[in-house]
C-alpha cells in the first residue's frame, strides 16, 4: 500500500492458482510482435499474468540462442512456450490454464498438432511428472487425431525407457 493511498493490493485466495510470468522475444520489423506484446500488456494490467518481460533480439541476440528459439514473436508464459501471433484471448486462455493438468494436456496437443514432437520428448524426459497429462489425451475421445498420432510417435520413442515402464498400470488399464 502507498502511504497516503486507501489503495490496497489484491491477495490471491487460498487455493487460487498465482497468475503466470510471461517472458516474450521480439524484433524490430516483425509485424505481429507489437499486436503481441500489446495483448500481454493488457493482460498484465488486468492481473492475468504476474510479470512480464520482454527481450529485443536485436539488442540481445544472445537470448535467443539461450532458449533455442528461431522466430519471433515468442512467448513463454508460464509452462508454455508459444510461437507465432497469438490474439488476447488465447494469449488469456494459456494463462488460464498455466499451473492445470488440463492445460498441459492442451500444451501437448498443440505441441503434436504443429510437429513439435521432439519439444514433447524433451519435456516429457525433463519432467516424467508432465506424463499423465499425456495420458490424459489418450483417455479423451475428444483428442484429435493430429495428437493421438503424436502421442503414438512419442511413446513409440520411449519404448523400454523407465518412464515408459512406470506408466504400464494405466495404459492397460486405457486399453
Amino acid at each position: 500500500m502507498v502511504p497516503g493511498s486507501t489503495q490496497t493490493t489484491p491477495v490471491p485466495a487460498a487455493g487460487a492458482r498465482a497468475a503466470p510470468d510471461a517472458l516474450m522475444l521480439l524484433a524490430p520489423g516483425c509485424p505481429h510482435c507489437p499486436r503481441v506484446l500489446e495483448a500481454l500488456t493488457r493482460l498484465l494490467e488486468q492481473g492475468v499474468i504476474g510479470r512480464l518481460e520482454a527481450v529485443n533480439l536485436a539488442a540481445h541476440p544472445e537470448r535467443a540462442r539461450e532458449l533455442g528459439v528461431r522466430s519471433v514473436p515468442w512467448v513463454r508464459l508460464g509452462p508454455f512456450e508459444l510461437e507465432g501471433l497469438r490474439s488476447e484471448a488465447e494469449l488469456r486462455e494459456w494463462a488460464t490454464r498455466a499451473g492445470t493438468r488440463e492445460g498441459l494436456s492442451e500444451y501437448f496437443a498443440e505441441l503434436f498438432g504443429s510437429a513439435r514432437l521432439n519439444e514433447a520428448i524433451e519435456r516429457v524426459r525433463s519432467d516424467p511428472s508432465q506424463f499423465e497429462a499425456l495420458l490424459d489425451l489418450l483417455e479423451d475421445p475428444e483428442t484429435e487425431l493430429q495428437a493421438r498420432i503424436g502421442l503414438g510417435a512419442l511413446i513409440e520413442h520411449l519404448a523400454g525407457s523407465e518412464l515408459l515402464r512406470a506408466q504400464v498400470p494405466r495404459l492397460k488399464r486405457l486399453l
